[in-house]
């Protein structure tokens, strides 16, 4: 799995080919988002 930093606190990582999972720490919170991509060829 590779994490990468796409702004500024914000992280993801891809966990499956067409998933993706993003999160942002704020203070005591932690907000988590899971979300399904669709096909790279789906994106573009």
């Amino acid at each position: 799995m590779k994490v990468l930093m796409i702004c500024l606190k914000s992280w993801e990582c891809h966990i499956m080919p067409d998933w993706l999972l993003i999160w942002k720490q704020y203070n005591d919170e932690l907000v988590l988002v899971m979300t399904n991509t669709g096909s790279h060829s789906d994106v573009f």
